[in-house]
């Protein structure tokens, strides 16, 4: 963890947001979002990590080919 840093966005535009998660660098990122703001719909159309996940919650994923895996449970269904 002591390669973590925490980054600063003064002004959120949708420009900034992917320019700070492709400068995080990540190995994986998790959508439970999907489908309750356009632009995170947006975002999990594009590869922002190499592997990228969501979940049941809000998630709206039928036809993202860039979402890798779908998490799930016997509690969710």
């Amino acid at each position: 963890m002591e390669d973590v840093k925490p980054y600063d966005i003064v002004t959120i535009t949708p420009s900034n947001v992917i320019d700070t998660m492709n400068a995080c660098k990540l190995d994986l990122l998790i959508y439970p979002e999907i489908g309750m703001c356009p632009l995170v719909h947006l975002y999990a159309h594009m590869r922002l990590a190499p592997i990228q996940i969501t979940t049941w919650g809000h998630s709206e994923t039928s036809g993202i080919p860039t979402i890798d895996y779908y998490i799930s449970s016997r509690y969710f269904e």
